[in-house]
């Protein structure tokens, strides 16, 4: 297995540009327009040209976002079957095993684990080792990037382990980046407390945010299934205990 290629964002450094490129001028302008000038040049022009002009930048920048957000959810929907795994041991296993299983009954599934080695695992069954910066919002966006991925092989079924720890990038990653239409729960351990806790009732309903809505759960969890229960029915998702 080697290192697969990155695909940065095609919009990522269009963002960068339009965000930065108002304050690089303004900053600029500073350095040779003394302050003192800044109230004639003001009187000169008007507010009237740095309001349209900030107005536009932002304005294009809301315009990518919002086509890039489109193109995401576009490529979900073309998605049937998308399995969000999470939990506190277990979670790759799962993963390989339900991909494993899909693949059998003949799906063309993508699969993506996270564990110590993050691996991609394409329709065609290829595994890859990812290379990516420690960072966890990179980490989340290269989940956009296995979605795209799986919609270039026309997959119809993606299996992916979550990766995020921090209660809001978990939810960012499954209402936004995945919108499962299954969740798996593996179990609830004490790990992460410091982050999901302080206790293993409030663990369970934060591992919950990765049930999907009108979707379904299913979990091996004993212990917590009433804390587990009681969050699918907020969400009016179908609870499957094995």
């Amino acid at each position: 297995m080697g290192p697969v290629e990155s695909n940065p964002d095609r919009y990522a450094g269009a963002w960068r540009l339009l965000i930065w490129a108002p304050l690089l001028v303004l900053a600029v302008a500073s350095r040779f327009v003394l302050p003192s000038n800044w109230p004639g040049l003001i009187a000169v022009w008007g507010w009237a040209p740095l309001v349209v002009g900030v107005a536009a930048v932002w304005a294009v920048v809301g315009f990518l976002g919002v086509r890039e957000w489109r193109h995401h959810t576009d490529r979900l929907e073309s998605i049937p079957i998308r399995i969000h795994v999470d939990g506190s041991r277990g979670k790759t296993g799962t993963c390989r095993l339900i991909g494993a299983a899909l693949r059998a009954n003949g799906l063309r599934v993508v699969v993506k684990t996270t564990g110590k080695m993050p691996v991609l695992i394409d329709a065609a069954g290829k595994e890859t080792v990812l290379e990516r910066p420690p960072t966890p919002t990179a980490n989340l966006r290269e989940q956009k990037e296995i979605v795209r991925l799986a919609r270039d092989q026309h997959a119809q079924a993606i299996v992916i382990e979550c990766m995020a720890v921090d209660p809001e990038l978990r939810r960012i990653s499954q209402e936004t980046l995945i919108r499962a239409t299954l969740a798996v729960v593996t179990n609830i351990r004490r790990d992460h407390l410091e982050v999901i806790g302080p206790d293993l009732g409030t663990g369970a309903r934060t591992l919950s945010d990765v049930i999907p809505r009108n979707g379904t759960v299913i979990t091996a969890e004993q212990r917590l299934l009433p804390t587990l229960r009681d969050e699918a029915e907020k969400r009016h998702a179908t609870m499957i205990a094995v």
